[in-house]
C-alpha cells in the first residue's frame, strides 16, 4: 500500500514539475489524459502570428505495450486539423517527431487566421502505421496496438494575441 501511495505521490510531483515548465516556457496546456496505457499531454504556444502546436504520448504505469513508465511512444502516426470555427478556414497535417529541450514530441508550427475560437483535432495511429512492428509470441510478446483515436480541444485567440483554454474531449 505504501508503494502505491509513494508512485502517486510521485507521479504528481513530477506531472505538476512537467506543467510549472511548460507555464514558464509560455505554453498553453490544453489537456492531459489517460487513454489505452499512455498519458497524452498536448498544448499550444503562440510565437509571433504562428501557433506551437505539440503532443507528447508517454507511457503510463499500465502500458501494455512494454515501454515502461514515462517512455516517448515513438512511431506513431499522429495528425493535426486546425479550424476556426467562425469561418471555413482549416488545416490539416501529418506531425513529425522532433526533438526539443524539454524531450520528444510530435510538434508543428501552423500560422494562425487571424483572432477567433479554434478547434483543434489530434488523430492518433499506432506505430504500426509507421512500420513499428511488435512481438507477438508467447514469451516476449506485448499486447496488440491501440485503435486510432481523436482528442479534441478548443481555444480562442483574442485580439490582442491571448490564449484562452476551451474545452477539451
Amino acid at each position: 500500500m505504501r508503494s502505491i501511495v509513494f508512485f502517486l505521490a510521485l507521479s504528481f510531483i513530477t506531472m505538476s514539475h512537467q506543467v510549472q515548465a511548460q507555464e514558464r516556457e509560455g505554453n498553453t496546456l490544453l489537456g492531459s489524459i489517460d487513454k489505452d496505457g499512455m498519458n497524452l499531454s498536448s498544448g499550444i504556444r503562440l510565437e509571433g502570428e504562428n501557433l506551437v502546436l505539440w503532443s507528447r504520448p508517454k507511457a503510463n504505469a499500465y502500458n501494455p505495450n512494454g515501454y515502461v513508465t514515462n517512455d516517448f511512444i515513438s512511431f506513431c502516426k499522429v495528425s493535426y486539423t486546425l479550424q476556426k470555427l467562425d469561418d471555413h478556414w482549416q488545416k490539416t497535417i501529418i506531425s513529425p517527431m522532433r526533438l526539443t529541450q524539454t524531450g520528444p514530441e510530435y510538434g508543428q508550427v501552423m500560422m494562425l487566421d487571424g483572432a477567433g475560437q479554434y478547434r483543434w483535432r489530434i488523430q492518433y495511429q499506432p506505430p504500426i502505421e509507421n512500420g513499428f512492428f511488435r512481438h507477438i509470441d508467447k514469451a516476449t510478446g506485448v499486447a496488440p496496438w491501440w485503435k486510432p483515436f481523436v482528442l479534441t480541444y478548443t481555444f480562442t485567440l483574442d485580439a490582442k494575441g491571448q490564449i484562452h483554454k476551451g474545452v477539451s474531449s
